[in-house]
């Protein structure tokens, strides 16, 4: 096996055990009256994938991939099967932000909004005002105030220092954690 093979490898939720029962947990509190064997079968049937993209992660929900960008390799020093094992139960990857889409999208939860411009960028302002990807970040944050990162850990994490936001991640921070109180 060449050095790098990991990296072209397909993987899945049951290669993160705890990742996928993390996220099958909020699933069942997000969706209630679904049954659990049904947000399995669709869990098990997303795969993982590392590609050259600008965005750290993308989800299609009808192949029901994740896509992770290859930069991710460098920053968390992936250099085996097992660091991208131990990369996808890390709640700073992005599969809960990514799942969380997936899941949006089946079940039709919020209109499809087309944030790129003509030029393919990333229009910002609709970026961040859709209520999809607002769930979706939450959803990463309640993961990782789990996982026992602070709040200002999270901020600087998440924040975007080309758009200088780190007045929205306060607020989305704050709110996730009011979210998470109200679960205990």
């Amino acid at each position: 096996m060449a050095k790098d093979d990991f990296l072209e490898k397909t993987y899945y939720l049951k290669d993160a055990p705890k990742k996928r029962k993390y996220i099958l947990d909020r699933l069942l509190e997000i969706y209630e009256g679904k049954e659990k064997k049904d947000l399995e079968k669709i869990l098990d049937k997303i795969k993982l994938e590392f590609r050259e993209q600008d965005e750290r992660g993308s989800s299609n929900h009808k192949t029901k991939r994740v896509y992770m960008t290859l930069r991710e390799v460098d920053r968390y020093d992936i250099k085996s099967e097992a660091d991208v094992k131990k990369y996808l139960n890390n709640p700073k990857s992005v599969v809960t932000h990514e799942v969380t889409h997936i899941f949006q999208n089946i079940y039709k939860d919020f209109p499809h909004v087309d944030y790129t411009k003509g030029d393919n960028s990333v229009d910002y302002e609709k970026y961040v005002t859709d209520a999809g990807e607002i769930q979706a970040r939450i959803e990463q944050i309640i993961d990782m105030l789990k996982q026992g990162f602070t709040k200002a850990e999270i901020r600087n994490f998440l924040y975007s220092k080309k758009y200088k936001d780190k007045d929205l991640w306060k607020k989305l921070v704050d709110h996730a954690d009011r979210i998470m109180k109200k679960e205990d």
